[in-house]
């Protein structure tokens, strides 16, 4: 993600290398709920490099260090906690893509333990950041207001649709928490679910406490403050909290520019990105390449204007498909008719005949 210079030199943490960092501690009790919590600025020094794949299999045999498989425990713990929040996580499946006989595929692979154990250490940590940040009455907030009641409504119904109804009465991070699969009715249900997590955005403050403090998927306050190379706002959220934890004033410059911070997040956001990242559809521009044609099968996730929205079984992509007028869950057969590398764009037609045995449809290869 970043030139050399700087991912294997002056912020890497490969192993053996002393680097500058800001190092969080905390001190936890058995329900993993922090009782102490310090922010200090060190030289730290990486001793191993782990894949997941390896820190999983260390986990699981227990030849790991301790401060590894400890991370099961604490994954778990937090992970109830969220629970008890009422917070809402939304796992979806790591999509690779691989390059096969001249095509590039689009493979799914759920994610491991180990990975929402990480994730956990993250949210830990956005948490206490708010907190540090509200008790010192400055900084910035990651927001996000709850779902209203009609869109609830409207994901409640897609879900009956799809065939994996959630009932009345389970709560609503409780669902998504068992929607474990990889299956392409998982997936549209997955999808459908991103309806409920809009309206995110930095709320900056300094003096006066914001009336808006959630992050809605969260239950609880929110701060950017674990991704400093990636996210401009996660530096002043640092210098904040590190300020505040130690009992200093925050630096002028900080407190001064935290109201600019939102709409230059929001400008990064709209216009600051890579050209891959300006155009998120091209991985499903070359899924489909070549293919034109073939026929494959999808299941409708619900209408959109003139036409319905469709998750393929194989490629693994979704597609607006013009005129289709199909219910939310049904099996429809589509063929590609052209395919755009370049923005991403796929077009398909809706054929007739009976949707195949392994739901590939005829042509379609599995992604």
């Amino acid at each position: 993600m970043h030139p050399t210079v700087l991912s294997e030199g002056a912020v890497s943490r490969l192993p053996d290398q002393d680097r500058l960092a800001f190092v969080w501690r905390f001190e936890l009790d058995e329900r993993a709920e922090p009782v102490a919590t310090t922010l200090q600025r060190a030289m730290v020094r990486s001793r191993a490099q782990w894949t997941y794949a390896d820190a999983q299999r260390a986990v699981d045999d227990g030849s790991g260090p301790e401060s590894l498989t400890a991370l099961k425990w604490f994954g778990t713990q937090r992970a109830l906690r969220e629970q008890e929040r009422g917070g809402a996580s939304l796992n979806s499946p790591e999509i690779e893509v691989e390059l096969r006989d001249g095509q590039y595929l689009l493979e799914r692979r759920a994610t491991r333990e180990i990975e929402d154990w990480n994730a956990q250490v993250s949210l830990l940590t956005g948490m206490a950041a708010a907190q540090i940040m509200l008790a010192g009455r400055v900084g910035i907030l990651r927001t996000m207001p709850a779902a209203d009641d009609e869109d609830v409504a409207a994901f409640r119904a897609q879900t009956v649709a799809l065939g994996l109804p959630w009932e009345s009465g389970v709560p609503y991070g409780e669902y998504l928490r068992g929607l474990d699969g990889v299956d392409p009715v998982t997936l549209a249900v997955r999808d459908a679910a991103t309806s409920l997590f809009r309206g995110a955005g930095y709320t900056a403050f300094a003096g006066e406490v914001p009336a808006e403090t959630i992050q809605a998927a969260i239950a609880a306050p929110y701060a950017h403050a674990t991704a400093p190379l990636r996210r401009l706002v996660d530096r002043w959220s640092l210098v904040v909290c590190e300020a505040l934890a130690n009992g200093r004033a925050v630096p002028e410059w900080a407190r001064e520019s935290l109201p600019e911070l939102p709409k230059a997040m929001g400008r990064r956001h709209a216009a600051g990105r890579t050209p891959g990242e300006r155009h998120p559809r091209s991985g499903r521009g070359r899924a489909a390449d070549g293919r034109e044609g073939q026929t494959f099968d999808g299941t409708v996730l619900g209408h959109r204007g003139d036409g319905a929205r469709v998750q393929l079984t194989g490629p693994l992509v979704s597609v607006k498909v013009e005129g289709l007028d199909a219910a939310a869950g049904t099996t429809v057969r589509l063929r590609l008719t052209g395919a755009d590398i370049a923005t991403g764009e796929i077009v398909l037609v809706a054929v007739d005949g009976p949707a195949d045995a392994d739901g590939a449809g005829a042509g379609g290869d599995r992604g």
